[in-house]
Parts: C-alpha cells; sequence; structure tokens
C-alpha cells in the first residue's frame, strides 16, 4: 500500500493499493467517489502536470487523468 500526495490539492491524496487507487484526506475517508483502476499493476507512479497520473508496469506505461480517472495513453514495451 502506498500513499501519493498530490500538489496543489489541499491533502488530497492517492491511497494506492494493488491496482486500484482512491482519493482520500489525511485520515483515509474516501474524499471523491472515483476509483482508479490500472490495466497493468504499477511499479512505479509519477505525478505530471496538468492533472496527469503516469504508471510505469513491465509491459506498459499507462497515463491517467486526474479528474476523471479515464485513460488517456499507453505506450507498450519490452525490458531489455
Amino acid at each position: 500500500m502506498q500513499f501519493f500526495f498530490l500538489p496543489n490539492t489541499n491533502g488530497i491524496q492517492l491511497l494506492c493499493y494493488n491496482n486500484e487507487e482512491v482519493y482520500c484526506d489525511t485520515y483515509a475517508n474516501r474524499t471523491k467517489d472515483i476509483l482508479l483502476q490500472w490495466r497493468e499493476l504499477p511499479t512505479s507512479v509519477a505525478y505530471i502536470s496538468n492533472g496527469k497520473l503516469m504508471g510505469w508496469g513491465n509491459k506498459a506505461i499507462e497515463i491517467r487523468n486526474l479528474d476523471s480517472a479515464t485513460l488517456d495513453g499507453v505506450f507498450m514495451h519490452k525490458r531489455v
């Protein structure tokens, strides 16, 4: 389980468990009724400006919209 602190959100965080993420406050109460589900379990996650989140998995890189949790892009790759 991981917490990601989002910039400019007044303490709203993303609580990550396996391939799902939910918005919560500092007391782990859900603040938005949005469930972000990755297609592939990311090994790393990074915040990108303009409300985007990028997750790196073993086979793909996914870009997600933080407001709607929609998938904005997928880049397939192979590890060397």
